[in-house]
């Protein structure tokens, strides 16, 4: 099993990171801030304001 890093991880590297996972590997996805905000709030402007 090797240790894999993706940073940045969007949508490619997510697809990237889901499918090592699968084939055993040990794997972490660093999500770029604007994609987390994203994620945890859907629907929410995207213009860097971080009040949440």
């Amino acid at each position: 099993m090797k240790k894999i890093m993706i940073l940045g991880a969007g949508a490619m590297g997510s697809l990237f990171g889901a499918r090592l996972a699968l084939a055993g590997n040990d794997v972490l996805l660093v999500w770029r801030a604007s994609a987390v905000h994203a994620a945890r709030y859907p629907g929410a402007p995207q213009n860097g304001n971080r009040s949440h």
